[in-house]
């Protein structure tokens, strides 16, 4: 992650051999012995509130924990506090809807059914109230949404998601993944280097490449078998079964 990083904001470089060197610009004004080190500038930060998460992130390549808030933990866990799921909830919910069957564990699933029917949709959107790393899955469904999911997990976390899927999908079935990607070299672009790593302090994830994804699909028998810009720098990959 924190290479990723440096290679976005033009500190770092690969070389022909694939090691990684520091750029002109890294030595000028971040090596001591520069007429420019600017070092003494973000030392100068170290104890601001909110670092010390990002530092950790940087550092460990683990998530931090979602900041300010007092249900205690990582924004998973916190979810079981009913003012922090309405919370999130709502911050999710703004970004837009889907016209299907959603997944929701509780005390999600009763908030997200008040939202659907505040917004006059209860009766194109559906909430299975279901924990979607431990249950079965709905199998009357030819196709999987996973809509700015993937970036809240770690990998051993998505190959589950995926594998869930591809269990309750018919032949022929298909996945949609629809999220901001990183570059298959992890050198970019710079806006989704810095939103992996804010996702870092507040999930359990951070953003991943489509060839990551996948060869994790690949793994379960599925191909990705076109990619599509949306809007926000996101794409959507859309895979069915090889």
């Amino acid at each position: 992650m924190l290479f990723t990083l440096l290679l976005a904001q033009g500190l770092l470089v690969r070389d022909a051999a694939g090691r990684l060197r520091p750029t002109a610009m890294a030595r000028e004004f971040l090596v001591g012995g520069s007429s420019f080190d600017a070092r003494p500038y973000y030392a100068a930060m170290a104890d601001k509130p909110g670092v010390g998460d990002f530092l950790k992130v940087l550092r460990t390549g683990r998530p931090a924990h979602w900041p300010g808030g007092e249900a205690p933990g990582d924004w998973h866990a916190s979810m079981h506090d009913t003012a922090f799921a309405e919370s999130f909830t709502a911050a999710m919910d703004c970004r837009g809807r889907v016209l299907a069957p959603a997944l929701a564990a509780a005390p999600v699933d009763r908030i997200a059914r008040r939202a659907i029917a505040t917004a006059g949709l209860d009766a194109r959107i559906e909430v299975v109230a279901v924990d979607m790393f431990t249950a079965a899955w709905p199998a009357d469904h030819d196709c999987h949404l996973f809509s700015n999911v993937l970036h809240d997990w770690d990998e051993a976390e998505c190959r589950t998601l995926l594998a869930k899927s591809t269990a309750a999908l018919p032949a022929g079935g298909r996945i949609l993944i629809h999220d901001m990607l990183l570059d298959d070299d992890k050198s970019g672009p710079l806006w989704a280097a810095e939103y992996s790593v804010l996702l870092s302090t507040i999930t359990q994830g951070r953003l991943y490449s489509a060839a990551e994804i996948g060869g994790w699909l690949a793994d379960l028998g599925f191909t990705v078998v076109a990619r599509a810009p949306t809007a926000l720098g996101r794409s959507v990959l859309t895979a069915s079964c090889s």
